[in-house]
């Protein structure tokens, strides 16, 4: 298709998809048509178009960890339905429904509700509620086996997202054996984590459930473990890990920070494809690649190599723009680095055309960035970069003597860049606008990244692994349809 379309018309198509969300917006309608197999096809994409596509959700993890706060808060951001299988069965005994009745013979002999009976409450609620059709779903206690796993498969019932709790059993047991019952008000209390009022009355009359003493927890978290891997191999392809040694109870706005940068992203197909080669820009490239070429531009801008952002206003926007427009930017898409910084240069850029479609703004406090950057020297004969303060073991520090510490890193010089970048951000999000949350408008998204490229693992600063998922959820989050900004 390059070969027939001009190629800023074929960079305009792109970003005018991107825009308006039309990938998800037909991924979403060929999935449902697939699944579905309506007699009438189009009459089923008219309408699907007329209504919202409802999120459904799958939250997994073990019994009792605590995951209750996190389903709230995805079942208030989402307008969703929260389904709950024990809920399900609970409902069913108290209603003396058929299934209800044959739920509470096999729990009266002490034995697990089996696997037919929990399918056929879960699905019936999922398949023929209109809340759960108009609204979506979080799903919660389901699926627990295989046998459950593929049977909502086999219903075409396949979660948007799936999310994996993953902590450990100690965790489980500490947080379940503290778990306190008030048979008056109903109300549970955790003995550490949420004491009750200091009350005489109520500690006295406070119970502890028989399912909540160390061994159940334990036979129940046994039997998770059996069955969740089995479980997992079906939604692989849409679903998230979250790790917590710890435990979630006492870090629910993390976990819940963590779980919407997750459900930001946006789905991508399974189906093989080749690896995308983008081509990474910087300033400093630019500038390079014109000092090699012996252009005038090289000349000009040849003091500037290490401090780009001191250039004369508007020279580095036309080297950029030109180096944007050759075709391997335009066939294989672009990475812009540390450019724009000002609100000239971003409006600049627009107004020629090169417009990006997702912004990362990587976070770090002032003094992260001292320390990165008074503390690096250079080595003379490999070129490379190494922070005194964190010298790997490979390396003997009775070399550092011989390092180089570039006049740019020199603690005043680092101070003046620190303070000519404080209103960088804000300048970026005035022509940008924000994507910080579910339901901002723009494409710049702020990402956490104090600690990186320090010794990680003797701090709790995030590791380059986790940055990247960060920023991958970023680039991936679909920006909203109904609030585009203009940018």
């Amino acid at each position: 298709m390059s070969d027939l379309v001009d190629n800023d018309k074929l960079d305009s198509y792109a970003a005018y998809v991107d825009k308006h969300g039309l990938f998800d917006l037909f991924h979403n309608i060929i999935t449902k048509i697939t699944i579905e197999k309506p007699v009438e096809p189009f009459q089923f994409i008219i309408d699907r178009l007329q209504k919202p596509f409802p999120t459904s959700i799958l939250v997994i993890g073990p019994p009792s960890c605590g995951q209750k706060t996190i389903i709230e808060s995805l079942v208030r951001t989402y307008d969703a339905v929260h389904v709950h299988a024990g809920s399900l069965i609970r409902n069913a005994i108290e209603k003396k429904t058929t299934i209800g009745i044959q739920a509470q013979a096999y729990l009266d002999r002490g034995h697990l509700v089996p696997d037919d009976i929990i399918i056929s409450l879960v699905l019936s609620r999922l398949q023929n509620e209109s809340d759960v059709i108009e609204r979506g779903y979080v799903l919660e206690g389901y699926p627990r086996t295989r046998e459950q796993a593929v049977a909502m498969l086999r219903k075409g019932l396949i979660p948007d997202h799936t999310i994996v709790f993953d902590i450990p059993d100690e965790m489980v047991i500490n947080r379940v054996t503290g778990l306190r019952h008030d048979p008056i008000t109903g109300k549970t209390y955790h003995i550490k984590y949420d004491p009750p009022p200091k009350n005489a009355l109520i500690e006295d009359r406070l119970t502890r459930r028989q399912s909540d003493t160390e061994t159940a927890t334990q036979a129940r978290l046994n039997l998770y473990r059996q069955h969740i891997h089995g479980v997992l191999a079906y939604f692989k392809t849409n679903a998230r890990v979250f790790r917590y040694p710890e435990g979630i109870s006492t870090k629910e706005n993390e976990v819940l920070q963590d779980i919407y940068e997750f459900l930001g992203t946006q789905h991508i197909s399974q189906a093989p494809s080749c690896h995308k080669i983008i081509i990474a820009v910087s300033p400093k490239k630019v500038i390079l690649e014109e000092i090699a070429s012996g252009s005038h531009w090289g000349n000009t801008l040849k003091p500037f190599i290490s401090t780009p952002e001191k250039a004369p206003q508007g020279y580095l926007v036309e080297l950029i723009v030109e180096r944007l427009k050759r075709k391997d930017c335009l066939n294989h898409g672009w990475i812009l680095d540390g450019f724009p910084l000002t609100k000239f240069d971003a409006e600049a850029l627009r107004s020629k055309g090169m417009v990006p479609n997702r912004l990362v703004w990587l976070d770090t406090d002032a003094e992260t960035c001292t320390n990165r950057l008074v503390h690096r020297r250079y080595d003379p004969i490999t070129g490379c970069a190494v922070n005194i303060q964190a010298i790997p073991e490979h390396l003997q520090s009775t070399h550092t003597a011989e390092w180089i510490q570039f006049p740019e890193d020199m603690p005043e010089s680092v101070s003046a860049r620190i303070k000519s970048h404080l209103g960088v951000k804000n300048e970026l999000k005035k022509v940008f606008g924000s994507r910080d949350s579910l339901v901002s408008t723009g494409i710049m998204y702020t990402v956490r990244a104090d600690g990186l490229g320090e010794r990680d693992h003797l701090n709790n600063h995030p590791t380059f692994d986790r940055v990247f998922e960060l920023v991958e959820s970023s680039l991936l989050r679909p920006i909203l349809i109904e609030q585009r900004a203009e940018y």
